[in-house]
């Protein structure tokens, strides 16, 4: 009896698995030790945080896909809410900045956005969209993540909004 539970066990887990392969799958890949989640807080304490986004996976309809970006990343944390913008004018403290770049090169680093250095979008599988995420302090990178989803048919797909949502948790998620 205990061998047929494990092995159905087995078994829903790998249709568990299978069912996920497409994404969304997000991970954070750095943190810096020590203060990231209190910048975050004083950043967006008195207005938006800077927003940059890098990258254009749906050709043309960018005003959209800036909509459902600004709506992802507003609803990501419900225990501090926390506002955008793209103006740098209406972000009281610029010199922090969250950048967003779809379809980055395969080898670049949430510190290469963070300095500014400028990035081509690699190519990508039809329907997938990739997205590197970093949260920056005067050029200096204080957080990482990355993630994937595929199966995305446009700006308003919500297979890419929940993308953008967990990677901007996971950019601020603290390790335990």
């Amino acid at each position: 009896m205990r061998r047929w539970l494990l092995g159905l066990s087995s078994i829903l887990s790998a249709l568990g698995l299978s069912a996920c392969s497409d994404g969304p799958t997000t991970q954070q890949s750095y943190i810096r030790q020590s203060g990231t989640w209190s910048e975050f807080i004083y950043a967006g304490a008195q207005g938006p945080i800077l927003l940059e986004i890098r990258g254009e996976p749906f050709k043309g309809q960018q005003s959209q896909l800036e909509g459902l970006i600004l709506a992802a990343l507003e609803g990501a944390h419900p225990e501090r809410p926390t506002r955008y913008t793209q103006d740098p004018a209406q972000a009281p403290h610029a010199n922090f900045r969250v950048t967003l770049m779809f379809d980055p090169p395969k080898t670049a680093r949430g510190s290469h956005l963070c300095a500014g250095e400028a990035l081509a979008s690699g190519p990508n599988e039809p329907g997938k969209v990739n997205v590197l995420m970093s949260f920056c302090s005067k050029g200096e990178m204080l957080a990482e993540s990355w993630g994937w989803v595929k199966k995305v048919t446009g700006p308003d797909d919500k297979r890419l909004s929940k993308l953008l949502h967990f990677a901007v948790r996971h950019l601020f998620q603290a390790a335990k």
